[in-house]
Parts: C-alpha cells; structure tokens; sequence
C-alpha cells in the first residue's frame, strides 16, 4: 500500500476512532428516496464500487437490488463494522470487502458499472 500523507494518517485515525461506536445513527439522509432512484435509474451494468464505503451504510441498497458490491476503505475498524453488517452477502459472493486506499486504486479501467 502507497505511504500515506500526514493528512490521510490524521484521516485515517478519525475514522479508526469512530468505527466502534458508527452504527444506525448514520443510516439514512434527507431525501434518500429520490437519490437511490435518480442514480439506479442511471446505472447500466451491475457492479458496484463504493469509495469509501465505511461501515456500508449504502450497500445493502445495491445489494437488495441484486448488484455485486465492491467497497474499499482505509479503515480497518469501519470494514470490520460493514463485514458485521454485510454478512450474508460477503458469504455468498454478491459482495467483497477490501482495505484499499481510494488514491491508489488497484483495479484495472472499467471493470465496474458504477461507483
């Protein structure tokens, strides 16, 4: 993994911190109806890469749908926090975790539909 800047560590460390107790009070948002209709409609293909994905707030929208899910963060406490989540969908393969920088993508062009 590249080196991090002092300010991805200070970032990075925020979020390690908040990843125990980040849970259902960040659930929804003003207006989530209309943006997880406005961007499906949107979307040709069915995989998903979700920069940042934290604890995987926004996953289970993909994956109820039946979109494969790919999310990467830094931290590794908020992939722990949406392994606990996401665990029926890790396990049959329609999602996967991965600690990934979002400066330093290792995927190669177009390999997803959406992100």
């Amino acid at each position: 993994m590249k080196k991090l800047t002092p300010e991805e560590k200070e970032t990075l460390a925020t979020y390690e911190a908040m990843a125990p107790v980040w849970g259902p009070q960040q659930e929804g948002f003003p207006h989530r109806d209309f943006f997880i209709h406005d961007f499906f409609s949107r979307i040709e293909g069915d995989l998903i890469l979700d920069l940042g994905c934290g604890a995987g707030r926004c996953a289970t929208w993909f994956l109820w749908s039946g979109m494969k899910y790919v999310g990467i963060d830094l931290s590794v406490g908020m992939l722990l926090r949406a392994r606990e989540a996401l665990t029926e969908w890790v396990d049959n393969g329609q999602a996967r975790l991965t600690r990934m920088n979002i400066r330093a993508l290792a995927f190669r062009p177009e390999t997803f539909d959406a992100f």
